[in-house]
């Protein structure tokens, strides 16, 4: 929104979308385009009953990144969310924060709409039992060549981005690191001595080789959402690679007669540019008959909005086909 499209009634109508993603844990605007969407980013982030403030000035200070094969920046703060093969289904999550916990608050914009599928399929976070556990996954990147060493800067700087402001004394301490686990076929073999499941992918132009395992199960932590109250928030990590949660999902999916699509390697996550190859490690065995009670089925259209309480509620996609086109940003 430039100066001339911030009229008062549009700040009216931002300021009603405001009240409703507290009231209500989500909210869609309709008909704006990818012009639009920094104004209104910046607009909620400057809200304090809304936004993240920490979040929000990083953003604001450092704009968004390109990290290959994954997120390809659109906006000053958006960037894609579409890099996925559209035959893999996204389960319920809420988006981590790298300093910690999760993001207050996610924006999904709707650059262009699929033919078929790419529903959104908010769940309420209330739903998670306080019984439920889970294993974190991790990942190591284990080089396998010297030249793979801007990659792996790339990878830890991404993973831990604290350590781009560390003084120039302190890298020496991660090519340290970088030759330490200049080993890709000793870890596995540790891994595998323990009995730990794991799996090895890559996630860099390169395809430096990633070696992804779980830690032991723990309960989830509580956050408070917009509306005050504490919710226990799923972490992408946590649910991604856990293949009981995927199954109840797939249930769900079918039972709305939603589009579905039986693939081979349906569980194997791979993006487009086929940097990202992962899957699920485990069986959680935890009891999810209720997690989908009272979700909400959304099909975003072309230039479209949805900003969603992202404690309150957790995030999944469906399948899809055809061209589709979607851009994310947090606060």
């Amino acid at each position: 929104m430039t100066k001339q499209v911030i009229t008062a009634c549009k700040v009216s109508e931002l300021e009603r979308h405001c009240s409703e993603i507290i009231r209500n844990g989500f909210t869609v605007v309709k008909k704006i385009n990818s012009e639009e969407i920094d104004d209104i980013y910046r607009y909620l982030g400057k809200k304090e009953e809304i936004a993240d403030k920490r979040a929000f000035e990083d953003t604001l200070a450092s704009g968004n990144i390109n990290f290959v094969g994954w997120r390809e920046v659109k906006t000053k703060y958006f960037s894609t969310a579409d890099q996925r093969n559209p035959d893999i289904i996204i389960p319920p999550h809420c988006e981590s924060n790298p300093r910690g916990g999760s993001f207050q608050v996610a924006f999904f914009y709707c650059q262009k709409s699929a033919e078929t599928g790419g529903e959104s399929i908010l769940i309420p976070s209330e739903n998670i039992d306080e019984k439920v556990s889970f294993k974190r996954s991790i990942f190591i990147p284990v080089p396998g060549r010297l030249k793979e060493w801007p990659s792996f800067v790339e990878i830890i700087h991404h993973t831990f981005p604290f350590l781009k402001k560390m003084p120039q004394l302190f890298k020496p301490l991660l090519l340290i690191l970088f030759l330490l686990l200049f080993a890709n076929n000793i870890i596995p073999s540790i891994l595998r001595l323990l009995g730990i499941p794991f799996v090895i992918g890559s996630l860099t132009e390169n395809g430096i080789p990633i070696i992804r395992f779980s830690k032991f199960a723990k309960q989830l932590d509580l956050e408070k959402a917009l509306n005050g109250q504490n919710y226990r928030t799923l972490g992408f990590s946590e649910g991604f690679y856990d293949f009981s949660i995927r199954e109840k999902f797939s249930e769900f999916i079918l039972k709305n007669n939603l589009y579905f699509k039986k693939v081979k390697d349906a569980n194997l996550f791979i993006t487009k540019s086929e940097e990202f190859r992962y899957k699920p490690l485990y069986h959680s065995q935890n009891d999810f008959c209720k997690l989908f009670n009272n979700s909400v089925i959304v099909k975003l259209d072309t230039d479209e909005l949805l900003i969603i309480d992202n404690r309150r509620f957790m995030h999944s996609s469906t399948q899809y086909q055809g061209e589709r086109h979607m851009y994310a940003s947090f606060l």
